[in-house]
């Protein structure tokens, strides 16, 4: 009951198996729900959900989504800010932290449109290794955060250590 905001990067099971039940009622039933628009149009009636995401807009304090389309029709990453640090929460834009890095135009069987999935990937890794921004997904190996570096024709991952304080 503490939850207020859901934030969903797209629409498939593995990313939204867990908010509801199994006696179909939501487990967090004072959140808003936020996706973007064009899996909202894709996937459910309007009237089940929150406010539609839209690019480049902080939508939660701290919380920007950026359009990354190709995976699903509205898939999206997230930019999260706290602190004066920032991260990228990056969804499914790759499922794998070596193959679709260091070949990041390869087509994914997934994606619903295989080729804007990879020209989504190509731009926005692009950008996050330019701005050195960190990452974050938990399709890579635990701890799942860590950079991306231009590495030939695509891209490398450096995982971070895990910090754990006390």
């Amino acid at each position: 009951e503490d939850i207020d905001a859901v934030v969903l990067s797209h629409a498939h099971i593995d990313h939204i198996g867990g908010i509801v039940g199994a006696d179909d009622k939501p487990l967090f039933p004072n959140a808003q729900y936020y996706i973007a628009q064009s899996d909202l149009d894709f996937w459910t009636d309007e009237g089940k959900m929150g406010s539609p995401l839209k690019d480049f807009v902080e939508f939660l304090p701290g919380v920007t989504a950026i359009a990354a389309p190709g995976h699903t029709v509205g898939h999206t990453i997230f930019m999260v800010s706290s602190g004066g640090k920032s991260f990228a929460f990056l969804g499914d834009l790759s499922h794998h932290a070596v193959l679709l890095l260091e070949r990041p135009r390869m087509e994914f069987s997934y994606d619903t449109d295989p080729k804007q999935a990879a020209a989504s990937r190509v731009k926005l890794l692009e950008t996050l290794a330019a701005n050195k921004t960190p990452v974050m997904s938990y399709h890579f190996a635990w701890p799942g955060y860590g950079h991306v570096a231009k590495a030939g024709e695509g891209f490398h991952y450096y995982p971070e250590p895990m910090q754990m304080t006390l």
